[in-house]
């Protein structure tokens, strides 16, 4: 008998939201990325901050993206996403999210996501398998997640997962009630049996 084998891959719609202190309210705010970059040219050296902006009196927090760097050491095309405002870079930034933990005091991640999900019929005979593409991080838990695209509950995911029915590759401590990660690897011993989605086609979880 052959299993399926589905890749999901998750996309954030929005960018995240951080808190810090903002000096118009005198205290802690949201705030908002601009999407959009700042630069400074001074000599031989550039500074590049991303700007957000207080959900609250709209004033600007500049975040230092990089920071009296040699322009000679910067890669033509980066400097010119910087420029145009390039989304993907702005994206690649704005989810750095350790890099923004420096400089704020939380990080909210949007649980908007768009899920492209494609089958294949494998040639394994364990079971079927799920396998996780999140290049940019995830604030859905994995039982969550799964709970809400395949006919299984997440107490009978969490039965499955305690009795060695249902496996994670790679484990980890946490199980089903950590994010989902890029690479990560799910597998239903003797199949998931109850008739899931097709799993062709795009969906926007709010």
């Amino acid at each position: 008998m052959g299993f399926r084998i589905e890749y999901w891959r998750l996309q954030p719609v929005e960018l995240p939201v951080v808190w810090r202190h903002c000096a118009g309210c005198r205290g802690s705010r949201a705030f908002i990325c601009s999407a959009r970059f700042r630069s400074n040219a001074q000599k031989k050296v550039l500074d590049v901050w991303l700007l957000y902006r207080c959900s609250e009196c709209d004033g600007v927090w500049q975040y230092p993206v990089l920071s009296r760097r040699c322009v000679a050491d910067i890669d033509p095309g980066l400097r010119a996403a910087f420029e145009s405002n390039d989304l993907g870079t702005v994206w690649r930034y704005a989810f750095d999210l350790a890099a923004l933990r420096l400089h704020v005091a939380r990080i909210e991640l949007s649980e908007r996501l768009c899920i492209e999900r494609r089958v294949e019929k494998g040639c394994g005979t364990l079971g079927d398998v799920i396998r996780f593409e999140s290049p940019l991080p995830c604030a859905w838990r994995l039982e969550r997640l799964l709970a809400s695209q395949l006919p299984l509950s997440r107490s009978e995911l969490q039965r499955r997962f305690e009795s060695g029915e249902l496996v994670l590759e790679p484990a980890h401590s946490g199980g089903l009630r950590k994010p989902v990660r890029d690479g990560q690897q799910v597998c239903f011993i003797g199949g998931i049996d109850a008739a899931a989605s097709s799993g062709a086609g795009i969906s926007d979880q709010r």
